[in-house]
């Protein structure tokens, strides 16, 4: 029974490595269409370190 609830354990989180990934990959891809650089986003502000024209 530990096995098995190690073994479902083990599948959600390398499910959850591999949504994480995709996700980074995706905001990477989102910076680059966009031009930014060095974006920070603030849990209680807006997005900064935005370059071009505002």
């Amino acid at each position: 029974m530990t096995e098995d609830l190690l073994a479902g354990l083990s599948e959600t989180l390398a499910s959850a490595n591999g949504l994480l990934n995709d996700f980074s990959f995706e905001l990477k891809g989102i910076r680059r269409e966009r031009g930014t650089r060095n974006c920070t986003i603030s849990r209680t502000g807006p997005v900064t370190g935005r370059t071009g024209a505002q």
